[in-house]
């Protein structure tokens, strides 16, 4: 950044003569996104995030139900899959009308018409074949969420201003305020500029005994630790482990990220049993199931299995049970 000193201290100068009672500084250094598209955004990812996971995690899906659980960037009347739809419902905290049409494979908002309809179908019957609706409406979640990504705005903007202030030098020159009080007060400005000057160009300046040039510096160190802190919240909030919501890896030799990979087991569990599940269910007649990795339960019993094939003293009843639970 082009930071011009002249520029700044006249500019300062014309406020304190103009203004002298208006001492509120504007931040200067905004960040393009603002505050409610931002934790919009963030927020609406987090969800899409989760239940791409659920889909990723179903058993029993249709193969002619796959293009309707994503986007598409084609000019169509139904360009969002159902992930971001549910996503933006869970986000707006409001009720959704969903219509499935089957031949052609997508998933679109419910009509005004389509509403009444479907609503009128649940109150007398309990179930309408048109459509389903889902209510979002108590999802307490996106209201906590929502506080915690607010303060990791404000983080994030203090980071983009700190920044951009170290592009900048502060120029201190002795008695400045007794020499714009003097007659001759546009010198220090003057000198200002020549030094600034100068300093862009490399060259050496002369300055004061009493004159000070610093650059601003800036310690990431203490926003990281908020930022995590931050993200602790988020993913207590979301019952995710913190590598999940920072991205970042499991750090050790001894670490494979197992204990990490059950916990997101344990927390997807919640978003596919609750929402995932009877929303797919209900509106593509399907009965998915939920598919847990758990390599390590596999390959404890995997030496075991050939022996309970053959054995002749374990029924085939307790068989399929034990294989069930293996595979739960």
């Amino acid at each position: 950044m082009d930071f011009n000193v002249g520029n700044f201290v006249n500019n300062f100068v014309n406020k304190i003569i103009s203004q002298p009672t208006d001492t509120g500084l504007e931040n200067i250094f905004k960040l393009e996104e603002d505050k409610e598209n931002f934790k919009k955004n963030y927020a609406i990812e987090i969800y899409k995030r989760l239940l791409t996971d659920c889909y990723y995690k179903s058993v029993g899906l249709a193969e002619n139900t796959e293009n309707s659980f994503w986007d598409s960037y084609l000019a169509t009347e139904a360009n969002k899959g159902l992930i971001t739809l549910l996503a933006e419902a869970m986000y707006a905290k409001t009720k959704l009308y969903l219509i499935y049409i089957r031949n052609e494979n997508i998933v679109r908002i419910a009509t005004a018409d389509e509403q009444k309809q479907i609503d009128n179908d649940i109150k007398n019957k309990g179930k309408s074949k048109i459509g389903i609706v889902c209510s979002f409406e108590n999802f307490y979640k996106t209201n906590l969420l929502k506080m915690y990504l607010d303060l990791i705005y404000t983080t994030i903007s203090g980071i983009n201003t700190g920044i951009n202030l170290t592009q900048a030098i502060i120029l201190k020159i002795g008695d400045l305020r007794q020499n714009i009080s003097s007659n001759d007060r546009l010198d220090p400005i003057s000198q200002a500029k020549k030094i600034n000057t100068g300093m862009k160009e490399g060259k050496s300046v002369m300055l004061d005994a009493k004159d000070n040039i610093e650059l601003p510096k800036y310690d990431v160190g203490p926003t990281e630790q908020s930022l995590k802190l931050f993200n602790s919240f988020i993913a207590n909030l979301l019952g995710m482990p913190l590598s999940y919501v920072n991205g970042e890896l499991t750090q050790g030799l001894s670490t494979t990220g197992e204990s990490d990979q059950l916990a997101i087991n344990r927390g997807l569990a919640y978003y596919f049993n609750s929402i995932f599940k009877p929303i797919v269910d209900n509106l593509m007649g399907l009965k998915i199931k939920f598919m847990i990795e758990n390599w390590r339960k596999l390959e404890a019993v995997s030496n075991l299995l050939p022996i309970l094939e053959t054995s002749e003293i374990v029924s085939d009843e307790y068989k399929k049970i034990f294989i069930d639970e293996v595979f739960k």
